[in-house]
């Protein structure tokens, strides 16, 4: 059969669609015109004219110096709080960053973050692995963004860390340059952004299950660490962190979709391991077994029987063991690299062999 090269009926890609809709501007011809709000409270960045098409603050891109447009930004996706880790107290209002492309004209945060504050990114930190991560980095005195779509949560976070709070959708790439565009600077990148949707043998797979899966596992783990590279290297001490899986290593009956999303994960992370010889970045895989997170009621689509018997009979891994040793990662010296990191429960051998009670 032919391939239809019009436009898809996928449910995956149908949502992608839907978000981008969601999330367009209107032209600026559209757009009511007012001036600029004066401000003495925060500085933006002010790129030079020949790199950007409108200027930050103008009223026309629906952002103002002091506030936002409520017309085209009814979401408030970053949020500063704290003082001790290099943040000045209070919470930012800007447009939505989900703006696109040159229309990008979020805050900028490096007057927000003290400029000797070392900067720590976790994507999908609104529960679980990235969760924990981001208040064992920020306990080790780390500024940490965290990234992820549900914003409510990311807030709570950022306010109980004094971190900042970012939304981002991995897979969308605008997101994506949304997000990185506005950190001014960063030391360690925490790709922990992924999951399994679905349990099927491969004659029944479902193809959105498995678009979402590589999409998110590894398209996200991609966009993420292009696009911060530069600023790893240019810290001159980076690390790069990908939360991986054992299903990085091992195939298992039904579980084809994720495990061939995390081998091509690991293999990415693998490969910038040469790709930056000789670059001031470091470079650690970590390989989680079971972990009680939400990880399993996601791939089960919300079924909480499904997801607990994952874990009956056993003592799983917590999202604050595989944390600690992320901290114990980064407190290493610059020249200490810990290439691979496997962590499971003592009841776990590999992928479904668990000696349950």
């Amino acid at each position: 059969m032919a391939r239809n090269t019009g436009a898809s009926n996928t449910r995956f890609e149908k949502e992608k669609m839907r978000k981008k809709r969601e999330h367009s501007y209107p032209s600026s011809e559209k757009l009511a015109t007012g001036s600029e709000t004066e401000t003495t409270q925060f500085t933006w960045e002010r790129q030079p004219r020949t790199q950007r098409s409108g200027h930050i603050g103008d009223p026309k891109r629906g952002c103002m110096a002091g506030g936002h447009n409520p017309k085209l930004a009814p979401r408030r996706p970053i949020t500063n709080t704290g003082g001790e880790r290099g943040v000045r107290r209070g919470s930012v209002d800007c447009c939505d960053l989900r703006c696109r492309g040159d229309k990008i004209c979020a805050m900028s945060l490096s007057e927000q973050i003290a400029p000797d504050a070392r900067i720590a990114v976790v994507t999908g930190a609104s529960s679980g692995i990235g969760e924990a991560t981001a208040r064992q980095l920020a306990e080790q005195g780390y500024h940490v963004v965290v990234g992820a779509r549900r914003v409510d949560r990311l807030e709570k976070l950022a306010s109980e860390i004094g971190g900042t709070a970012l939304e981002l959708d991995v897979t969308d790439e605008d997101s994506v340059a949304a997000f990185t565009a506005v950190i001014p600077r960063a030391h360690i990148l925490i790709n922990n952004a992924g999951g399994a949707k679905g349990l099927a043998p491969v004659i029944d797979a479902d193809l959105d299950d498995w678009r979402w899966m590589w999409e998110t596992n590894v398209l996200g783990t991609l966009r993420v660490t292009k696009a911060l590279l530069p600023k790893l290297i240019e810290s001159g001490d980076g690390l790069v962190v990908t939360i991986t899986s054992v299903a990085a290593f091992e195939a298992y009956d039904n579980g084809s979709g994720y495990t061939s999303a995390k081998h091509a994960q690991a293999v990415l992370h693998r490969t910038l391991r040469g790709e930056l010889l000789g670059q001031p970045v470091r470079l650690t895989e970590i390989a989680p077994g079971a972990v009680e997170t939400e990880f399993s009621l996601v791939r089960f689509d919300g079924d909480a029987s499904k997801a607990d018997a994952v874990y009956q009979g056993i003592t799983p891994l917590v999202a604050k063991d595989i944390a600690e040793v992320i901290g114990f990662v980064a407190s290493r010296p610059s020249h200490v690299n810990l290439d691979q990191i496997i962590i499971k429960p003592r009841d776990q051998a590999g992928p479904g062999r668990f000696a349950r009670s």
